[in-house]
């Protein structure tokens, strides 16, 4: 509670630290702590209609925070399509169309990139010429689960157009730090009782996300076909 109470009075600023994650094996199981705040990637659509492109949907599954960017863009004069949407629900017909561009940034795990692909893919409807900007940290995959999603992106019919490692690089802030070292002492004595954990140089002082271009390969079928449900 006190975390999440210092993230909502930092919302407010701009260039301070809005993701923290950390994950490790123990025992042959993959643990992820993951702490956003609800405004954390999705004023992206406001940054692209700035930038001047005309025709921006956002999709969220939070309808609080889908409002929030609605009256955002409403503030700035732009024309936003802001809407509340749960993907494991089905599509509606108006959502279904040929996209240029599709960007998500997913959990990072191989689970939450394969949800967040097919999702993206069902929005094209199979379109071909959609491309799709697959934003993520491929190291938290680690090796099997690379290997994991090269075999679900072939099965999808889905090529990497281009690979842009550490896409985002941006510094830790010392509260994050300082955050992230608390963290790491409680994990430390609950699990691995590691002296070099102890260590505050066992804290990141950056955070690296990974992003890619992706495309259906020419030829390729795509398993995600328009929907028939009601709008």
């Amino acid at each position: 509670r006190e975390y999440e109470s210092r993230l909502r009075e930092l919302r407010i600023y701009e260039g301070v630290t809005c993701s923290l994650e950390l994950a490790f094996d123990y025992h042959s199981r993959l643990y992820v702590y993951e702490m956003q705040p609800d405004w954390y990637d999705d004023f992206l659509s406001v940054a692209l209609l700035e930038a001047g492109y005309r025709d921006v949907t956002t999709l969220d599954i939070d309808p609080g925070l889908i409002r929030r960017l609605d009256l955002e863009a409403k503030r700035r004069g732009l024309k936003l399509k802001a809407q509340a949407q749960d993907f494991t629900a089905p599509l509606s017909s108006e959502l279904q169309k040929p996209y240029h561009l599709v960007v998500f940034d997913p959990m990072c795990t191989v689970e939450g990139v394969r949800f967040f692909t097919e999702a993206a893919s069902r929005l094209s409807g199979g379109n071909q010429d959609t491309v799709f900007f697959l934003n993520t940290h491929l190291m938290s995959l680690l090796k099997p689960g690379l290997v994991e999603l090269k075999g679900f992106m072939t099965a999808q019919g889905f090529e990497v157009d281009a690979f842009y490692p550490a896409f985002n690089v941006y510094p830790v802030s010392s509260g994050a730090q300082r955050l992230l070292r608390a963290l790491l002492i409680v994990l430390n004595g609950l699990f691995f009782r590691s002296p070099a954990l102890r260590s505050k140089a066992a804290v990141i002082k950056w955070f690296v996300s990974d992003a890619m271009l992706l495309r259906y390969k020419k030829g390729a079928v795509s398993s995600h076909t328009p929907e028939t449900v009601a709008p």
